[in-house]
């Protein structure tokens, strides 16, 4: 029986414990379920940030998977900025709201931000090129004005940089490398620059006629 647990039987009100008991007689027995309540819900596939009319896809799953769950109702704080329509969460305007899910007693709930459409982006503060162990922080914009402007990295030659959440780059190892930002919101739209990482130069030697070599 979906979302119950088998307790045992009884008779008359009373437990029957059939291991112990001796049976002599006809009884009737009625079995005793024991319903199982969800303890936690969780959203999957939530996005925090959206732009205008994108849709999002929501899934809740209840703890334990075996709970007894007729329905999960959802809701936004704010259905002027985003609202659930035939199973899909719409974005509608620009601001925040809050995403909830509720069943059997239990909620989950995230903060939505729906931004303007991007149309597009730029890396800025960046340079040509850099020696092992530099770091920069990177500078995104996006446009129109209040665009998102959170990107995911992503590097035409791995291990030679990397970039944290924080936009800071550092050098790991020298090498030629296209370095690209893509919009998180709309990943249509991405940028990308071109960086050359120097080994360190760990000594020099002055030979005759004043050459320079470094080694």
């Amino acid at each position: 029986r979906d979302g119950y647990q088998f307790m045992g039987w009884a008779e008359n009100g009373e437990r029957f414990d059939y291991l112990i008991w001796e049976v002599e007689r006809n009884v009737t027995l009625l079995a005793i379920w024991d319903e199982i309540l969800p303890t936690a819900i969780e959203i999957d596939g939530e996005s925090a940030l959206l732009e205008l009319e994108q849709t999002s896809t929501l899934v809740a799953k209840v703890v334990p998977a075996n709970a007894n769950v007729s329905n999960i109702i959802w809701s936004s704080s704010n259905e002027a900025v985003a609202a659930f329509e035939e199973g899909k969460l719409v974005a509608k305007s620009m601001g925040t709201t809050v995403i909830s899910a509720t069943a059997g007693g239990v909620s989950a709930s995230y903060t939505l931000t729906v931004f303007p459409k991007t149309t597009s982006i730029a890396i800025s503060n960046n340079s040509a090129t850099l020696h092992i162990a530099d770091t920069e922080t990177l500078t995104i914009t996006a446009t129109p004005e209040g665009a998102n402007t959170k990107v995911t990295w992503s590097f035409s030659e791995p291990g030679i940089v990397s970039v944290d959440k924080n936009n800071k780059l550092t050098a790991l190892k020298g090498g030629n490398v296209t370095v690209t930002a893509t919009s998180v919101t709309n990943p249509i739209y991405s940028t990308e620059y071109k960086l050359k990482v120097y080994d360190n130069v760990e000594g020099m030697t002055i030979k005759g006629s004043g050459l320079i070599t470094a080694g």
